[in-house]
């Protein structure tokens, strides 16, 4: 009787470790792929971008593609605490990054230029607002604004940072991400303001 009892419970192990074999190899390959993507989603929105702004002075940044600029400031939005996703090239209506933060959405169009940028950067950022459900509009440059522009972002509430501004935010980020071993861009003079408190106000 014991020797067949001892049978049974043999058995019962065989079928329960057939039963949760299966269970935990999906386990393990669901844990994995998860690992994965958190991984990829940490080199795409962390290691890539953080290397990118780590290593780029004002000056680089002058001769970036348009795609690496919009990676650029998409890191630095990154780095604010925003979730930024850069547009699709095709039908983006204006808008080269979407950020969400606080349930608040806002739309970036980024312009890495030679010269000023004119007031139809903010006419587009602007007329993509509704599009996009965004309760704030920005325009990001590596130049300066025209003053036409400057007064249409007024009447429209869109937040304009220019040369020297992205040059100080750039640098704040830089001192937060390395602390004291921070590297600054000093090719140009800025004056010290945190992005925050600079740009603290929502449409």
């Amino acid at each position: 009787m014991a020797k067949q009892k001892n049978t049974f419970v043999k058995i019962c192990f065989i079928l329960l470790f057939i039963v949760l074999l299966p269970i935990l190899c999906i386990y393990a390959i669901v844990k994995g792929i998860v690992s994965y993507r958190k991984k990829r989603a940490w080199e795409k929105e962390g290691k890539r971008g953080r290397e990118l702004l780590l290593s780029s002075t004002i000056t680089e940044v002058d001769i970036m593609e348009g795609y690496v600029f919009e990676e650029y400031i998409r890191t630095l939005f990154f780095y604010q605490g925003y979730q930024a996703t850069v547009t699709t090239k095709s039908k983006d209506y204006g808008a080269d990054i979407v950020l969400e933060k606080d349930g608040i959405t806002s739309i970036v169009q980024t312009k890495r230029y030679k010269g000023n940028v004119g007031s139809k950067s903010v006419a587009e950022i602007v007329g993509a607002m509704p599009h996009y459900k965004a309760q704030e509009a920005i325009v990001v440059t590596n130049t300066h604004f025209t003053p036409q522009a400057e007064t249409l972002a007024r009447e429209h509430g869109v937040r304009l940072i220019d040369r020297e501004e992205l040059i100080e935010w750039a640098n704040t980020t830089k001192t937060e991400i390395l602390g004291n071993k921070a590297v600054l861009d000093q090719s140009e003079s800025y004056v010290s303001t945190t992005f925050d408190e600079k740009y603290k106000y929502r449409i």
